[in-house]
């Protein structure tokens, strides 16, 4: 085309555009049209525009922009964005926040009728009604009160747990005069059916018969489920007082050369010692035999304190335990042997001229039946007998209650728990330990502290009780073996197995809470020499 070829796509150069044009001519001659050659200079214009519009396309920028059109690199400056970087917050320090205390869970413990013993998995819990702190879902209740069955409750997650108690109940039969007595069951008036027959919880009762002009009599009764037990009373007119004088020449006290009072209990003495079946605590050496006592004898009123024994052995220490001095010169003795006991016994015989109870034999002691009136230890069916002498077949001295409703025995209560790990906290005496013999409560007969206090040693060595259903009279296991019985609760005790009657602990050793007490037979057995 007019004097040079254009090849498109390719940039022309310079001089191809100078050689396009007429160069030749002036600048003058370049304003002035020429013929023909005015259409070649505007020819050569229009093609200078259309190869710079095209130079124009192909160098602008293309994705991605890293090279132009013919190789020729493009430079892409990209903005960098503003970039806000925030302060760090401070860090609020919060107050540390106490652990919360759970929330204390009561459960509302009731039976009818109430009264009853409760035990959570065989610990003693309480007496209904009352509440239990913090129960565990799984745990077991037992209800257990003399009379009536033992109920059974195993806790879930309820408030409230009331139990009606099914009686056991057995025939009793009643012969009451004179007739027109006013008769009383536990505390309530009573009408009594015309044959004299009433169907009774097997619990111990109280009986009382009242009759103008007769002395009230109060009989304390326990029913047997194996048979029909008669209860016969019979009032007695009251009689004119009579004066100091004639009461004390009526009775009379006999005392050691200690000035120990000896008791002489109510003859003959008739007991089933030893437990049933399913009592709470029971142990499988109480079974149940019945005795009968008719050799009189005495007793001693209270336990032998420390200041009777150190007449004999001066030098006896009872000790110390967690601070409680037990040395006091009132305080029951303890810390002693069996041996020892017997020994005790023996002297305070030959004190009286006496003859001794016990003789040595093959380097153990040996009980003289005959004469036997010397001083000796209490057989365990006279300490068990006069025990139960008010009671009968009651789980405890005081009855079937727990704890005991008044407090009069010595035991581990309320006042202990700083001393024992194990305590009635629903009971409270007034002693941490041991009390002295003539404050630790009184029993049948005037008896000083058999359900507390220490607990003795009795004369019997140690075996299991006959299995016989006939009635055993004035039993005495008189072995000398290498253990011997102990009877009766302590101040350290507050178990209900501990507490009960038939318990029957044995062995050789002395304890800061075992003492004794002595008795003797009244008279010499048919025969023998006095």
């Amino acid at each position: 085309m007019c004097g040079g070829n254009l090849v498109v796509g390719e940039r022309p150069q310079n001089n191809e555009l100078l050689q396009a044009a007429d160069l030749s001519s002036s600048p003058s001659d370049l304003r002035k049209p020429k013929s023909g050659g005015a259409k070649a200079l505007l020819m050569a214009g229009l093609l200078l525009l259309w190869s710079f519009g095209v130079y124009v396309y192909f160098s602008r920028e293309e994705a991605p922009p890293d090279q132009g059109k013919g190789g020729t690199e493009v430079a892409v400056v990209t903005p960098t964005p503003l970039q806000i970087v925030a302060e760090p917050t401070p860090e609020v320090l919060q107050e540390p926040t106490a652990t919360p205390v759970p929330e204390k869970r009561i459960l509302k413990v009731q039976s009818r009728p109430a009264g009853a013993t409760v035990l959570v998995d065989e610990s003693y819990a309480g007496q209904t009604p009352f509440d239990l702190e913090n129960p565990e879902s799984g745990q077991t209740l037992w209800f257990r009160l003399s009379g009536y069955e033992s109920a059974r409750v195993v806790l879930e997650q309820q408030t409230e747990v009331v139990v009606d108690l099914e009686p056991i109940l057995a025939k009793v039969w009643l012969e009451i005069s004179p007739k027109e007595s006013r008769i009383s069951l536990n505390g309530a008036p009573l009408t009594l059916p015309g044959d004299g027959f009433l169907n009774l919880p097997v619990r111990s009762h109280e009986l009382k018969v009242e009759a103008k002009g007769y002395e009230t009599q109060t009989v304390r009764f326990t029913p047997a489920e194996a048979y029909e037990r008669k209860i016969k009373v019979t009032l007695l007119p009251v009689v004119a007082p009579v004066t100091q004088m004639e009461a004390e020449e009526k009775v009379v006290k006999v005392s050691t050369v200690q000035g120990l009072e000896m008791i002489l209990p109510v003859f003959p003495l008739e007991a089933t010692l030893g437990s049933p079946r399913g009592t709470a605590g029971r142990q499988s050496n109480e079974l149940q035999i019945k005795v009968k006592l008719t050799r009189a004898f005495r007793i001693s009123k209270s336990e032998i304190s420390n200041a009777q024994f150190r007449a004999f052995k001066p030098e006896h220490n009872s000790g110390r335990w967690k601070g409680v001095d037990l040395n006091g010169e009132t305080f029951p003795v303890s810390g002693v042997t069996w041996e020892e006991a017997v020994m005790y016994c023996n002297w305070l015989s030959k004190q009286e001229g006496l003859p001794p109870a016990y003789s040595p034999k093959d380097e153990r002691w040996e009980f003289q039946e005959k004469p036997g009136t010397g001083y000796r230890l209490p057989t365990e069916a006279e300490w068990e007998s006069v025990a139960r002498h008010d009671v009968k077949q009651a789980l405890f001295g005081w009855g079937d209650e727990m704890p005991p409703a008044e407090a009069t025995v010595n035991l581990a209560g309320k006042e202990s728990a700083k001393l024992i790990t194990h305590s009635l906290q629903a009971y409270t005496d007034r002693f941490a330990g041991p009390a002295p013999v003539l404050q630790a409560g009184e029993g049948p007969f005037g008896i000083l502290g058999l359900y507390g206090n220490v607990y003795e040693w009795v004369q019997d060595g140690y075996s299991i009780p006959p299995l016989t259903s006939r009635v055993l009279v004035n039993p005495l296991n008189a072995a000398s073996g290498q253990f011997h019985v102990m009877k009766g609760a302590s101040w350290q005790d507050a178990g209900i197995g501990d507490l009960r009657i038939a318990r029957r602990r044995y062995g050789n050793q002395p304890a800061v809470d075992l003492g004794f007490r002595v008795a003797r037979y009244v008279e010499p057995p048919p025969g023998s020499v006095p």
